[in-house]
């Protein structure tokens, strides 16, 4: 007489339900301990021929942590993957330029002062000018280093003035 056994397939089907079944209702609530327990099945099936018998496994289960599952509602608008991508690194520094400016050009020189030299005076190696300001029409004894419109006094000798303004000197002698 002939056993009347389920095919292999439709136990696989049966085994897995029920391992969905445990992952399901077994362990769902259960948040205590998140651990899943790896489920083997096996069963022993009789072939069609005397005496042998085939043993069936599932592959293990890998551990998974049911606290981040539970913790996002499964069936919501708002659930979204969980994103596992790094944070992108932060740009290294440009270095800008300043733009660059043009050459500064030389400030044009102030007009000459308009003055008369009346007369020189030496006292020790110290020399002093007698110095007519022609736009105030005033007169004034000036030394070495004054300053009259932006010029400087540069030098004085028995008959002369030298003005300084940066680069440009010009003299003025005594008139007669």
């Amino acid at each position: 007489m002939r056993s009347i056994l389920p095919s292999p397939l439709s136990l696989l089907g049966l085994l897995a339900l029920a391992s969905v079944w445990q992952f399901a209702f077994g362990t769902y609530g259960d948040q205590s301990s998140p651990e899943v327990d790896t489920l083997v099945l096996s069963a022993e099936l009789e072939s069609e021929t005397e005496g042998e018998a085939v043993l069936l496994s599932l592959p293990d289960v890998p551990e998974v942590d049911i606290g981040v599952i539970t913790a996002r509602p499964l069936f919501t608008e708002t659930r979204r993957p969980l994103d596992i991508r790094p944070e992108p690194a932060a740009p290294a520094p440009v270095a800008v330029a300043e733009p660059q400016r043009p050459p500064e050009q030389p400030k044009p020189a102030p007009p000459k002062p308009e003055i008369k030299l009346l007369g020189t005076m030496q006292n020790g190696n110290d020399w002093a000018a007698l110095v007519g300001l022609v736009r105030q029409g005033e007169e004034r004894w000036m030394q070495g280093g004054d300053a009259i419109d932006g010029w400087t006094i540069d030098e004085i000798a028995s008959s002369q003035l030298q003005m300084r303004y940066e680069d440009e000197v010009f003299t003025i002698f005594i008139e007669p």
